[in-house]
C-alpha cells in the first residue's frame, strides 16, 4: 500500500494488485469497479507503483511537491 502527500491524488479512485489480479475502483458520485485478471498487467502495476513510491519519496524528501528533483 502506498500513501501520498495529503492533498495530492484528489481522485477518488483506489487501484489494487493481488496475485494475478488488479482491480480499479472509482468511489465517485457512481460507484464502479473492474478486476483485470492477467498476470502481465499486474506485474506491470507492481512496477508502476514501485516507481510511483520513489517518486513519491524523493518529492517528500525535497520538501517542495512542485520541483523536479534530478
Amino acid at each position: 500500500m502506498a500513501f501520498f502527500p495529503i492533498g495530492e491524488y484528489t481522485e477518488p479512485v483506489n487501484w489494487y494488485t493481488y496475485g494475478d489480479k488488479t482491480a480499479i475502483i472509482s468511489f465517485g458520485t457512481e460507484v464502479v469497479g473492474t478486476i483485470i485478471e492477467s498476470p502481465q498487467i499486474a506485474a506491470a502495476m507492481r512496477q508502476l507503483f514501485t516507481f510511483i513510491q520513489l517518486g513519491v519519496g524523493t518529492m517528500m524528501r525535497s520538501n517542495e511537491p512542485n520541483k523536479q528533483v534530478k
